[in-house]
């Protein structure tokens, strides 16, 4: 998302970053050399002919990554039509993209931003040019809305799933609200499938991702709402290949909703990679800041409906000092904790995703 942000300047920058046309040649050499040794894609390019082959990956990354616009070739819709990609067989293709820059020097930026020049390529390589929530998603001349039972069982769908995010504790947090937002909420999931599913259009895909940006969701969380999104496909006995379309069209909208909490965990990486933890330790105002914090944290998990029984008795004080020293060693503090390990301390209490995102929201 950061080398995103970074792209939207223009890719000049990132072509020289590379060393121009000679850094893309290496580039393809040892990517190639790669791709021919991984048993996870090699198979689809046993017999062709390699050298035309690295040529046309030469002239194409060349222009795709900033540089003269020299591809003449095929479509790429067209040359890998018959191979029946997946996104697993792509992602292997990038995981060997970084490796093969990273041997040649190139630094961690620059491979996230050549990355981000990729990933639209996906699209392409698996017959998505035009999304599969439409035409692609046809089966017998049936729009994939109609293969799910038409828009009224898309409605039961979304309340059969609704419920049973609120039932599942990993994404309960996102789903537990007063219940004119949860209507409304539904009503916004039916408009986006029903429109995603090939029917009426009526939500603004462009506000997927502010809409979502502010929430901190995971890809953890996203295929668990998938996981529910099938269940409740199965209990309206939906036809399984068209449970499989419908999800893969969900899954396009993956990095929207996922886009803020990757910019917020990207980012506190590199700062920390930067300046350590005593960075953090300053930002948070030294012992006498964390202090605070405690304090003020422990006003709010007390009165948290959701976990203040984690909370009480007379033991309360201890547990908050020990908390305290805890948070301020973590956070790089040179207060030391000396206490028993987290993971038997939390042994017995059975804390689920819910309780501890419910703690995030308090911190």
């Amino acid at each position: 998302e950061l080398a995103a942000k970074n792209m939207e300047k223009g890719k000049d920058g990132l072509f020289k970053q590379i060393h121009g046309e000679s850094g893309v040649e290496l580039f393809v050499e040892r990517l190639y050399d790669m791709i021919v040794s991984d048993s996870r894609i090699q198979k689809f390019f046993i017999g062709k002919n390699i050298s035309q082959i690295r040529e046309g990956l030469k002239l194409y990354f060349t222009e795709l990554l900033g540089g003269p616009k020299i591809y003449k070739g095929r479509d790429l819709v067209d040359i890998h039509m018959a191979l029946n990609l997946t996104d697993y067989h792509f992602d292997c293709f990038l995981n060997d993209t970084e490796r093969a820059l990273a041997g040649l020097g190139i630094p961690d930026d620059t491979i996230d931003e050549v990355v981000v020049s990729f990933e639209p390529v996906r699209s392409s390589l698996l017959n998505r040019t035009r999304g599969l929530g439409a035409s692609a998603a046809l089966r017998n001349g049936q729009a994939l809305v109609e293969r799910l039972g038409g828009e009224m069982n898309v409605e039961a769908i979304v309340e059969t799933m609704y419920s049973g995010c609120l039932d599942d504790p990993r994404v309960r947090y996102f789903f537990e609200q007063a219940r004119e937002k949860m209507a409304r909420t539904k009503r916004l999931m039916v408009a986006v499938m029903v429109g995603a599913f090939g029917g009426a259009s009526t939500y603004d895909e462009r506000n997927m991702r502010p809409k979502h940006y502010n929430m901190n969701v995971t890809d953890y969380h996203f295929d668990a709402v998938l996981e529910n999104f099938s269940i409740a496909c199965e209990a309206m006995e939906a036809p399984p290949d068209a449970i499989r379309d419908a999800v893969s069209v969900l899954g396009l909208v993956r990095a929207d909703v996922t886009a803020g909490c990757t910019v917020r965990l990207e980012v506190a990486r590199k700062r920390t990679e930067a300046v350590g933890t005593d960075g953090l330790f300053e930002c948070l105002g030294g012992d006498h800041g964390l202090a605070r914090f405690v304090d003020q944290l422990y006003d709010f998990l007390v009165r948290d409906d959701r976990i203040k029984h984690y909370f009480r008795g007379s033991k309360l004080a201890t547990i908050k000092q020990a908390q305290g020293r805890y948070l301020a060693q973590m956070f790089g503090s040179q207060v030391a904790y000396s206490g028993r390990s987290l993971d038997r301390i939390h042994s017995v209490m059975t804390i689920t995703d819910y309780e501890y995102d419910s703690f995030l929201e308090c911190a």
